[in-house]
């Protein structure tokens, strides 16, 4: 927890982390969300398996309403989408099928990144 906190106290662009240590660090008043402009939710379905929804919930109704959030999920269960149509404004469903090619109209980018680096809850891109 400690490096973690050093890391937020230097107000990092971008954290990688998961909803229950992002709520454990903003009830901390380490981390506040009132800035947020991009909130991306990765591996929705795995989050509500492993009972993260209350925690999601939590998180989505601290960010602000004006920001672009992006959730991606390999399955689609019913619970993710009633959380999009709730809390995504005018959300769109992108399926990529058939597999192995991407969906008309989507960009793919590679990030490559030192190896060394280790990366926690921690910016990617510190204060960029």
């Amino acid at each position: 927890m400690g490096p973690q906190i050093r890391d937020l106290k230097k107000h990092p662009d971008i954290l990688v982390v998961t909803p229950g240590r992002l709520i454990d660090h903003m009830e901390r008043g380490y981390v506040k969300l009132d800035q947020i402009q991009e909130l991306v939710l990765d591996e929705a379905d795995h989050m509500l398996d492993l009972g993260f929804l209350p925690q999601i919930e939590e998180i989505l109704k601290t960010v602000p309403k004006n920001r672009h959030t992006m959730m991606f999920s390999v399955t689609m269960p019913g619970a993710i989408e009633r959380l999009a149509n709730r809390y995504l404004k005018e959300p769109v469903k992108i399926d990529i099928l058939p597999e192995g090619k991407a969906a008309e109209g989507i960009t793919h980018r590679l990030y490559l990144v030192d190896r060394h680096v280790p990366v926690t809850c921690r910016s990617l891109l510190a204060n960029h």
